[in-house]
């Protein structure tokens, strides 16, 4: 990903492999930070690392283990 590129919505979709409609929500929620441009958004390169980085920084301490995790855990 090229640190100044913008991305539409249909790119980040296709990206993400989601509906441009889970983006726009995302968008409007917050949770992806953008900017309007026009009549549409655009999404910085960075502001959708960020958003990548917070999925995976997702605290999952509290899910429970598949069984393949609690054999290969003991």
């Amino acid at each position: 990903m090229a640190e100044d590129r913008l991305w539409t919505v249909n790119e980040v979709a296709e990206f993400l492999r989601v509906q441009p409609t889970t983006v726009l929500r995302r968008l409007r929620s917050k949770a992806i930070r953008g900017f309007h441009l026009g009549n549409t958004w655009r999404i910085a390169d960075a502001d959708l690392q960020s958003y990548l980085q917070s999925l995976a920084n997702l605290d999952t301490s509290d899910r429970t283990p598949t069984p393949s995790e609690e054999s290969r855990h003991g």
